[in-house]
């Protein structure tokens, strides 16, 4: 296995956003610091060499023998791919996590992107509602804090979870802190796909690799349509007239 040289508990801390703690249980600090291997382009497989490894230098060419250029194509980061899926895939990524916890998730329907109740999360021990925000540019800010409040009021459910990429407003986070409500980034979301044994399984990877758009309503595939008025480009449900349910096209 690769020698994690000059990589510190710290070091792992940074990745995760400052703050080195436990996320709905999971604590692993070796699984963090192979992640933090792999954001700095470094293989963590059995057959690598350690960080501290000599640099690649080609073999000299023999007289007569033609030099082939190699492209070597950086495999994208776990933020690149979680930001390539469309809101609704994100839906199922956290599904899928729950799901691998244990947990029992019922997924009320989607078909809005800024609905109220994306997942409702329950064991023999515990229930609660998830909330997931898929912005890759915008924070939390308060209001939608103050939204999911309501939410969990109109659900008759206390404990809620918000989760989002990017991260929340000061304010959002004193509001959220202040009812119990509990938020997570991006860098927890990395923690939960590595402490569920997701990280590299093959039910995570064909859904970052999966290309296609299926309708969160009647989850038939969806096909790409253009509009005919401003000629925009959208997603459009292969089930319609009976299905009306669009997405828009982010390219």
């Amino acid at each position: 296995m690769v020698a994690f040289t000059g990589i510190s508990a710290c070091d792992a801390d940074c990745f995760v956003g400052s703050r080195h703690r436990c996320v709905g249980g999971f604590c692993n600090l070796a699984f963090l610091q192979n992640i933090y291997a792999r954001k700095v382009n470094v293989c963590v497989w059995d057959t690598c060499k350690s960080l501290t490894a000599a640099p690649f230098r080609p073999k000299p060419s023999t007289i007569g023998e033609k030099l082939q250029s190699v492209q070597f194509v950086p495999e994208p980061t776990i933020s690149e791919k979680l930001r390539k899926i469309d809101w609704f895939q994100f839906e199922k990524l956290v599904e899928m996590i729950y799901e691998h916890r244990g947990f029992t998730v019922k997924r009320l329907g989607g078909a809005n992107p800024d609905g109220g109740v994306d997942l409702i999360v329950e064991s023999p021990h515990e229930k609660f509602v998830v909330q997931c925000k898929h912005w890759r540019k915008w924070t939390v800010g308060v209001r939608h804090i103050r939204e999911f409040l309501g939410t969990l009021t109109d659900s008759k459910i206390p404990k809620g979870i918000f989760i989002t990429l990017v991260g929340y407003s000061a304010d959002a986070k004193q509001l959220a802190e202040k009812h119990g409500i509990q938020i997570l980034d991006e860098s927890d979301i990395v923690v939960m796909l590595v402490e569920s044994g997701l990280m590299y399984s093959k039910e995570v990877s064909k859904l970052f690799a999966d290309e296609r758009k299926f309708c969160p309503k009647c989850e038939r595939a969806m096909v790409m349509r253009t509009a005919r008025k401003n000629g925009n480009k959208f997603w459009g449900c292969s089930n319609y007239p009976r299905c009306k349910f669009i997405l828009n096209f982010e390219g």
